[in-house]
């Protein structure tokens, strides 16, 4: 009887001394060249010889990168927040800022956009939520490209896909109290084929392997576990 006892009097204090975290703010940026498998580049229009990007062949631009599987928008979330979760030791959710309509705000799903994810500020969060720890996290998804030498204006390349992991928390006077981040790169490669339009000119066309919402999604669990391995010690 006095076990039970003991149970029902230091059991509420320690769910009391939970801490708990709310992420304001997750930029999700995919690089527009790991979603489009065919595109124009011209070395003249561009800085640095990288050109822009010219559909005017090539039909509507949205149309070029195709749609995100609707499991992909909830499950980055999710998965973001229980990731948080593990690193700070504290029970985590995402707080919106609401608009006057008393909607949340986040991102709309656009074309390399993930729906739902939070557009708070830190300032805003730390006055409409009461939370020990405020969290804003980015996750990048970039590359760099080989290429082969040209021949008669064909090419050989593929894009080595990387992603970036960092995570900023805040306390309530705004202090900065973890900030860890990184980068991985073991994926596989996007193959693709370039091809130069007409003679003497400085643009081409590439065609290319890209990311499904499935590789995605593989993608950022991978980079968690590499995150959770460098900095939790877990294997």
């Amino acid at each position: 009887m006095k076990f039970y006892l003991f149970l029902f009097i230091f059991t509420p204090i320690f769910l009391f001394a939970q801490q708990s975290a709310g992420i304001y703010s997750i930029y999700f940026p995919i690089s527009k060249n790991l979603l489009q498998p065919t595109r124009v580049q011209s070395s003249q229009s561009g800085v640095g010889g990288i050109g822009v990007i010219n559909t005017g062949n090539l039909g509507n631009n949205r149309n070029l990168i195709p749609q995100f599987a609707p499991f992909l928008h909830d499950s980055v979330r999710i998965t973001l927040e229980k990731f948080v979760e593990e690193v700070l030791s504290s029970e985590t959710v995402c707080i919106y800022k609401m608009n006057q309509k008393n909607e949340a705000i986040s991102s709309s799903g656009f074309s390399r956009s993930i729906r739902g994810l939070p557009r708070n500020c830190l300032r805003n969060a730390i006055k409409f939520y009461d939370k020990d720890y405020y969290v804003r996290v980015k996750v990048c998804f970039g590359g760099y490209s080989v290429t082969s030498p040209s021949l008669f204006g064909f090419q050989k390349g593929y894009i080595q896909p990387t992603v970036s992991i960092r995570i900023r928390a805040y306390d309530v006077e705004r202090k900065k109290i973890y900030n860890r981040k990184i980068r991985h790169t073991n994926f596989p490669r996007l193959k693709n084929t370039q091809f130069s339009i007409g003679f003497g000119t400085n643009t081409k066309v590439i065609q290319q392997e890209i990311l499904s919402s499935d590789m995605i999604f593989s993608m950022l669990k991978e980079t968690i576990f590499a995150y959770k391995k460098k900095y939790l010690n877990q294997e």
